[in-house]
């Protein structure tokens, strides 16, 4: 589930389920939230504002095309005002017809070429491997902000955690305000302090 926060108002917290999907639902799933642009990329093969580009310029430059035709062939310009406004009517309808079989196709490939490979692989990836690839995926989305004039909404160190129902909660890599070097102390003191709960309540 991914939620949408917006804040508490009179001690309540306000709140919306912006996506909710189930596991058993697919084989497996890769789900970017927030940036999603080069995640949505890695799995389609495509550029998604490059593709929404390409489809509305190729559907002007039919429209443009049409046009042409009607106003250049010899035949076309005896016609009509009217003839040629059914004419272009017709061609239109024809052009989005050819649009939408090969936005169809497009969508096919992308599937059979980049998504359903990577769906297929994630599957059976050990979950170390799992936890690699979610970090390398916001380390790549963090890289693309740095060198590109978008803002940097994505960097800095990354917390990778790992939840199965065997295993539950398990961190992978976390970040700390200080720097772990130099806090030994720190890690002693809680470890030891969980081993020791951990042994009192089996002696219990």
């Amino acid at each position: 589930c991914s939620y949408r926060i917006d804040g508490l108002l009179d001690g309540q917290l306000r709140y919306s389920i912006a996506e909710d999907f189930s596991i058993g639902d697919f084989i497996s799933r890769i789900i970017p939230f927030a940036q999603r642009d080069v995640v949505d990329m890695f799995m389609q093969g495509v550029d998604l504002d490059y593709q929404t580009t390409q489809e509305s310029s190729t559907k002007e430059a039919m429209e443009d095309y049409t046009d042409f035709l009607l106003s250049s062939v010899k035949e076309l310009k005896n016609l009509t005002n009217k003839r040629k406004k059914n004419l272009r009517n017709n061609i239109l309808k024809s052009n989005k017809k050819l649009l939408n079989n090969l936005r169809d196709f497009l969508e096919r490939y992308r599937k059979d070429r980049f998504q359903d490979p990577i769906t297929r692989n994630t599957s059976i990836l050990p979950k170390d491997e799992l936890a690699n690839m979610a970090e390398s995926l916001v380390n790549l989305t963090s890289f693309k902000r740095r060198v590109s004039f978008t803002k940097e909404t994505v960097g800095g160190p990354i917390d990778v955690a790992i939840i199965t129902k065997g295993d539950g909660f398990i961190w992978i890599k976390r970040k700390h305000y200080f720097d772990p070097i130099y806090n030994h102390h720190y890690f002693r003191k809680y470890y030891h302090g969980v081993i020791e709960g951990g042994e009192k309540n089996e002696k219990e």
